[in-house]
């Protein structure tokens, strides 16, 4: 039986199962939802939206993290967090959107903008291609980032006003978190 569910993604990097967090995501709820599924490495110039995670189902193509979320749970069922209650859900959707388009966009900067991490980068994403490949994607994709960030305004920050937000945004989310081993465990269990 050949599997129906196809992720598009990037790839491995840094010993983590995509350099992506946003790849990570939709792949870590399909393991959640013990459903069958082929990671694929795609380009993500080739995708709708160009940009990846990209799910492959039969014949729908779905773009996005969270869209991808989406349809798997109108497909399978919401069985990951049905159990939430309504003031829940809507801690979790700020919570999410928090770690998504504030968080991110620090770590971003840190990732891409740092000569030293951004040597990182390039070795961890860039290495497997081509010669000139390898010398031109890096740069224009650090190119695209630092507009990225500039336009969302972390760019405009000096590093260590990054690596402060960054670390104040983490020591809140780990306040938040407090001694749960998940963030919304308690309803879980009680």
């Amino acid at each position: 039986m050949s599997v129906e569910l196809k992720l598009v993604h990037f790839g491995r990097a840094f010993g983590r199962p995509d350099g992506s967090p946003f790849c990570v995501k939709p792949e870590a709820y399909l393991r959640l939802i013990d459903v069958p599924y082929d990671l694929v490495r795609g380009n993500p110039m080739k995708s709708p939206r160009k940009q990846l995670p990209v799910l492959l189902h039969g014949n729908k193509t779905i773009a996005g993290s969270q869209e991808i979320i989406e349809h798997l749970r109108a497909e399978f069922g919401n069985q990951v967090d049905a159990w939430l209650t309504q003031e829940q859900e809507v801690q979790g959707y700020h919570l999410v959107k928090s770690v998504e388009e504030y968080l991110y966009f620090l770590l971003l900067y840190q990732r891409w903008m740092l000569e030293e991490n951004f040597q990182l980068v390039k070795r961890a994403f860039f290495d497997e291609m081509p010669f000139l490949a390898r010398l031109l994607i890096p740069i224009l994709a650090r190119r695209g980032s630092k507009q990225r960030l500039w336009g969302q305004g972390v760019g405009r920050y000096t590093a260590e006003e990054v690596d402060a937000r960054a670390y104040e945004a983490v020591k809140k989310l780990s306040q938040a978190l407090g001694e749960k081993p998940f963030f919304m465990r308690q309803a879980l269990l009680g």
